[in-house]
């Protein structure tokens, strides 16, 4: 899988090492990267970076969703539907993410309602 990865934060020593080391033991492969700083302060940081990986898709279900779907639909009204659900899953999932919802142990996720 190739992706891309955006991020825009407080600028702070480590950001770099953080992220890439994440990557390198999930098994990524970082091909590019790009990063920023804005000189007022408080200082962002932006980062650009491409990695490719076989490994991420094999981390926890945080979250899943379903629809409904017709005969009527077509081929183009699935994809569509399927992208939706695949953003809204992930959205709900990196916001539970960030407000320290998701608990991972063992082989089992628990998300705190």
């Amino acid at each position: 899988m190739h992706a891309v990865l955006l991020i825009r934060c407080a600028d702070r020593p480590g950001i770099v090492a953080a992220v890439s080391t994440f990557l390198f033991r999930h098994g990524a492969n970082v091909v590019d990267l790009d990063q920023h700083s804005t000189e007022e302060e408080p200082a962002t940081y932006f980062m650009r970076l491409e990695f490719q990986t076989d490994g991420l898709d094999a981390g926890p279900i945080i979250d899943q969703d379903v629809a409904r779907v017709s005969h009527r639909d077509s081929v183009d009204d699935l994809k569509a539907l399927g992208r939706d659900l695949e953003r809204r899953v992930l959205f709900r999932a990196v916001r539970w993410h960030c407000e320290d919802r998701i608990l991972v142990h063992g082989n089992k996720t628990i998300v705190f309602a």
